[in-house]
């Protein structure tokens, strides 16, 4: 039986779209397959590269190993590595010997230190015994006028004989109902045991009493009769020196009353248990006493 002309346009129609679905799965296969190869050959592509990269690396290792090798045969050949051994031996005993140098400079040094020290100390003593004795006569009392000329270095005529007066015995001195006399001639001799200068007979005071020299009889008369009278002074050694003819002997020197330290000025310092007075040096007058061929020669404060 014969189609009708709007059966054969149906069957046309649904032909169509068979082929163009077809046609369209046939074309995405063909895309993805291309696409699929083409992803696959650059991944191919990529690890022989890498490989041969990687290749290359390994052949270049290897060719710097054997180099690297082939000079460390070399060296070994020549001794290198047994004189580099050689070397850090010779190193090390020097480094060694220098720390033993150092270490037995720095003991010898100690040693040579302490040697000295003891020395300086036995000097010091042998100085002390030999020469302390020159201070005995230079002694002032913290009442007399003279006291702020004497710890100021300024040695008067008027001091001198104040301090060879106290040289003389005062009960072997004439001596009258209320005044004593003594001859110039007495006074002068002490002063030429104490002093390296050329004696005066001046008058002077004497802790309050009035010694007037009358010339017409070569006499020192007394306004008052004399008394000993023990001075509060006291004196330390610093340090003794010689230099050529001369003995200097630094001292420091405070007043000691009632268990009570005071500088000259009669300045409070502190409670005094007999420590010494070596460790008030900075609150204290310190003196310079130069003597020459056993004379004091100059008397100098020290700042």
């Amino acid at each position: 039986m014969a189609k009708t002309k709007n059966e054969l346009k149906v069957n046309e129609t649904i032909n169509l779209d068979e082929i163009k679905e077809e046609l369209t799965d046939y074309i995405d296969g063909k895309i993805k397959k291309g696409f699929k190869e083409e992803i696959e050959n650059i991944n191919r592509r990529v690890i022989k590269d890498k490989n041969r990269t990687i290749f290359f690396k390994n052949i270049i290792i290897i060719i710097l190993i054997l180099i690297i090798g082939f000079l460390g045969y070399l060296l070994y050949r020549n001794n290198y590595f047994d004189n580099i051994l050689n070397k850090n031996e010779i190193e090390e005993k020097e480094e060694n010997n220098n720390q033993e140098k150092t270490i037995n400079n720095e003991v010898n040094n100690k040693e040579e230190k302490e040697k000295e020290e003891e020395l300086k100390k036995l000097k010091e003593e042998e100085l002390k015994k030999k020469y302390s004795s020159l201070l005995d006569n230079f002694i002032i009392s913290e009442d007399s006028i003279y006291l702020n000329d004497y710890y100021n270095g300024k040695l008067s005529s008027e001091i001198k004989n104040y301090l060879s007066l106290n040289r003389l015995n005062f009960n072997d001195i004439d001596r009258e109902d209320d005044y004593n006399l003594f001859s110039e001639e007495e006074l002068k001799d002490e002063f030429n045991k104490l002093f390296n200068d050329e004696y005066l007979s001046v008058s002077f005071d004497y802790n309050g009493n009035k010694i007037r020299f009358i010339d017409r009889i070569k006499t020192f008369i007394t306004s008052s009769l004399l008394e000993n009278k023990k001075s509060n002074i006291k004196k330390e050694i610093i340090s003794i020196n010689e230099e050529d003819n001369m003995v200097i002997i630094n001292t420091v020197e405070g007043i000691i009353i009632d268990n009570k330290l005071y500088d000259i000025n009669n300045n409070l310092i502190e409670e005094f248990n007999n420590d010494g007075l070596l460790k008030y040096q900075d609150k204290l007058n310190k003196m310079s006493y130069i003597f020459k061929d056993g004379l004091l020669y100059k008397l100098e404060k020290v700042n």
